[in-house]
């Protein structure tokens, strides 16, 4: 009986892990199922933080990881009005190869949220020393929206909505590259993307749906997540709670701005050329 059941858990994980890929297309979906029958049994708590799981060979990145946690985890819950509603885990790897087997991410890849827990490549290692708690809290703040939401519903947050997010609780986490300035340039020049209310589930938009490279994309959502937090902070609160109830991103901005989304998206423009103009 306890075998039937485990069965019947593991193929439910699995028909979820398959309504979540429908977000990915291709080698991507293959990527992600092959991901997900991975085995972490190898995995180990190297060090004082249990929520830290370890690949052996990882425990460099792991010890980085341990002390840039807990005051990730500060930020993100401030940030996000409330406490993690369940616990975290972060997993280390010792490799790229090892992390893109067990993620279905790209090699390039320096971090991310998958089957609700956060994944860090040594790729971090390999980079200047302030990413690692960007990156980190970048993830934390995805996992933090993951845990309030069903699989199904976190599918339809919009991409630049997340990312935004992600990048703006982590102050530039994944859009090092691209400074704010040099986002709000673009902008003005018509080169941006252009904010949805909802994803389908089936070819979701990503930068380069707009022409964009992944830290241009990324840095312009972070800007318009930040004027929908500094136009309206009392709306931007109301907005993340009421997603982390579950709630869909279109009626939860309508229901918190009082206005559409094209209406702020069309007010984050003015102020964007006010702000080009003046400098």
């Amino acid at each position: 009986m306890a075998g039937t059941a485990s069965t019947s858990r593991r193929y439910f994980a699995l028909v979820l892990l398959a309504a979540g890929a429908l977000l990915v297309s291709g080698c991507q979906l293959t990527r992600a199922v092959s991901a997900w029958a991975q085995s972490k049994s190898h995995f180990y708590v190297c060090t004082s933080d249990a929520r830290i799981v370890c690949e052996p060979g990882s425990e460099t990145l792991a010890r980085a990881a341990a002390t840039a946690l807990p005051p990730a985890l500060d930020a993100v819950a401030r940030a996000q009005f409330a406490p993690f509603p369940q616990p975290v885990t972060v997993y280390t790897y010792a490799s790229r190869e090892s992390y893109v087997a067990h993620t279905g991410q790209a090699r390039e890849s320096a971090g991310s949220v998958f089957l609700k827990a956060v994944h860090l490549s040594p790729k971090l290692l390999e980079q200047e020393p302030p990413r690692l708690p960007r990156i980190l809290a970048h993830e934390l703040s995805h996992l933090h929206l993951a845990q309030g939401m069903s699989t199904l519903a976190w599918g339809r947050v919009p991409g630049w909505f997340s990312e935004g997010l992600a990048v703006y609780v982590s102050h530039g986490g994944g859009a090092e590259n691209v400074s704010a300035e040099s986002a709000r340039v673009a902008i003005s020049q018509g080169k941006h993307f252009v904010p949805e209310a909802t994803q389908s589930w089936v070819g979701p938009k990503h930068a380069a749906s707009y022409g964009l490279d992944a830290h241009m994309y990324y840095r312009q959502a972070a800007l318009f997540v930040e004027h929908l937090h500094d136009s309206e902070p009392a709306a931007f609160e109301r907005l993340i709670r009421s997603l982390a109830g579950g709630a869909q991103f279109d009626s939860s901005v309508r229901s918190a701005y009082a206005k559409p989304l094209d209406e702020l998206w069309v007010g984050f423009l003015t102020a964007t050329k006010a702000w080009n103009l003046s400098n």
